[in-house]
């Protein structure tokens, strides 16, 4: 709140009010979230909202059983900030800001690229890293072309996915035909080598 911003976590699984048996055993399966039935749309939802609940019990249930697909992508945002929170760097301005970045790039907002194999399931991200300095090198001279301070700064200028910078950085593959993306700064007895 120093920030301005309100920052919370949740986990929301919605179901037809038809379905409220299977909630509760949800709830009494998993020993915590809550129960909520809107009328005005037929719906009944589980909400997990304890940060203690969330790093406790649901993120080793996901890291146990792995979700699958574009929600992957989105679990692992979430995760992300889970471990922000955890570490009060939501109490902080740069912290409630990254946040915000995370969360505007997230579901409908985010951006899939798929491979030829239709592998949308690469992205890895750090836990315990909430900004990761990108550096692009030229290639062919592997001088240092720019410093992105956060992922979310090259993908938005280059316009591509997080599955494509992750398939690319630290791997010496080349990006786009000329560029090579580390998570470290080449030394010049590393360009020797």
């Amino acid at each position: 709140m120093l920030s301005g911003i309100n920052i919370s976590i949740r986990i929301e699984l919605v179901q037809h009010k038809r379905d409220i048996k299977v909630l509760a055993k949800i709830i009494e399966f998993l020993g915590c979230g809550n129960l909520y039935i809107r009328k005005d749309k037929d719906t009944a939802s589980v909400i997990i909202s304890k940060l203690s609940d969330v790093l406790e019990i649901m993120i080793p249930f996901f890291d146990r059983y792995p979700l699958q697909g574009v929600k992957k992508a989105n679990y692992f945002d979430f995760r992300r900030v889970a471990f922000m929170m955890r570490d009060k760097a939501h109490l902080t301005e740069e912290g409630s800001q990254i946040i915000v970045q995370i969360k505007s790039g997230m579901n409908t907002k985010r951006v899939y690229e798929i491979a030829d194999d239709l592998d949308i399931q690469s992205v890895k991200r750090s836990s315990d890293k909430y900004k990761k300095c990108l550096y692009l090198y030229d290639a062919s001279t592997l001088e240092l072309m720019k410093t992105f301070s956060m992922q979310r700064d090259l993908l938005n200028e280059f316009h591509v996915s997080c599955n494509t910078v992750t398939k690319y950085q630290d791997t010496g593959l080349i990006f786009r035909g000329k560029y090579i993306i580390t998570t470290k700064l080449m030394s010049d007895d590393a360009s020797e080598d």
